[in-house]
């Protein structure tokens, strides 16, 4: 049998050294969108290159939504033995460590920083459902031993549009600031999600202080302009946080930059403004936060929109080990009118997403 690796992005090294120090021999990689031609000295190739015969396929993709339809495609293909992510991680225990250490996000070494047993019993008080009360002992458990067993299961709904989640019945119209708007994918993703549940949208207005991604992003706007003429669209090339600064800012050359991480040498500097003082006025009823570690700065510079107007909220918890306590309570000392839920979407820990919805409209 040939030992096949899927996916040459970020867990795909690691997937192909832990097999191999497994005595998995792997013949190769496939990836179909990769420009590179080897990782770990072993051959990418494209799908249609390789027979379906003898073949054992081991998913290393970190998107749960598109692993789904690449399981699919293959074994529509006559691919037999293919090993999901989770299936892989079972197999290989060690592949757990090793890509939650890679992440560099909400893991650290202390054991305090990881677990504050007080402070997430006050966040369990405040969850509305059993099943972010499950996530989040389920999340705990991950923390403590790293292992397939308790490993998170990620939804597989659009992020930040949960269908099980009532966030917009109250809401006459959609007011919507994405923070962290990256190239535009949420942007394109809410206007499909806002119109499937039959909202106007008013404006979108969107957060981004990465110079080669507003470029994206504009295009991107641009093309959503020609088909939804009726929504004001803004960018606002600056990140979020508690008060008008120039902060350093680290562009690390992949999806993820960050105001906080201070170790890469990709230095630059960014103007960061706090939504009190920057959309005055225009009451933003949905604010969504992935902002790489900013999220507590910008919450405080959001501080009387929150307190004063209740707008929804959809805040990512995972970027720093105690986001998953200090965000909700700090949202809950700003203003106690919220149901909170919790639901994940990426692997390893990754895409933990708080939702706020006012109780009382």
């Amino acid at each position: 049998m040939k030992n096949i690796i899927y996916g040459a992005g970020v867990y795909g090294e690691i997937f192909c050294n832990e097999l191999e120090s497994n005595d998995i021999n792997i013949e190769f990689i496939v990836d179909q969108y990769t420009p590179k031609q080897y990782l770990c000295n072993k051959p990418i190739k494209r799908l249609n290159q390789i027979a379906t015969d003898n073949v054992n396929i081991f998913i290393s993709i970190t998107s749960p939504v598109t692993e789904v339809e690449v399981i699919k495609k293959l074994k529509d293909s006559g691919f037999k033995n293919v090993y999901s992510f989770v299936e892989t991680l079972h197999k290989f225990p060690n592949l757990v460590r090793q890509c939650v250490e890679f992440t560099k996000t909400w893991y650290s070494t202390n054991k305090e920083n990881m677990l504050d047993e007080d402070k997430l019993e006050k966040l369990s008080s405040l969850l509305n459902d059993d099943k972010s009360l499950k996530l989040l002992e389920t999340i705990k458990k991950f923390r403590i031993d790293l292992s397939p067993e308790t490993y998170p299961l990620p939804d597989l709904d659009p992020q930040y549009f949960p269908k099980d989640i009532d966030l917009f019945s109250h809401l006459s119209d959609i007011r919507f600031v994405d923070g962290g708007a990256y190239i535009g994918d949420t942007l394109a993703e809410s206007i499909v999600e806002f119109n499937k549940a039959g909202k106007n949208i008013s404006y979108i207005a969107s957060f981004e202080p990465d110079k080669k991604n507003i470029d994206k992003l504009s295009g991107e706007i641009k093309k959503q302009k020609k088909e939804n003429p009726e929504v004001d669209f803004f960018i606002y090339p600056c990140g979020l946080w508690s008060s008008n600064e120039i902060l350093q800012f680290s562009d690390n050359s992949n999806s993820n930059s960050s105001i906080i991480n201070k170790i890469d040498k990709n230095l630059t500097t960014i103007m960061t403004v706090p939504l009190d003082k920057t959309i005055i006025g225009a009451t933003p009823n949905y604010i969504k936060m992935d902002i790489e570690g900013s999220e507590k700065e910008a919450i405080l510079g959001a501080k009387s929109l929150i307190s004063e107007y209740s707008p929804v909220l959809a805040i990512c918890l995972y970027h720093k080990p105690q986001d998953i306590w200090e965000l909700p309570l700090l949202i809950n000392d700003i203003n106690s009118n919220y149901n909170m839920y919790l639901r994940i979407y990426g692997s390893m820990g990754l895409e933990l997403v708080l939702y706020c919805v006012p109780k009382n409209i």
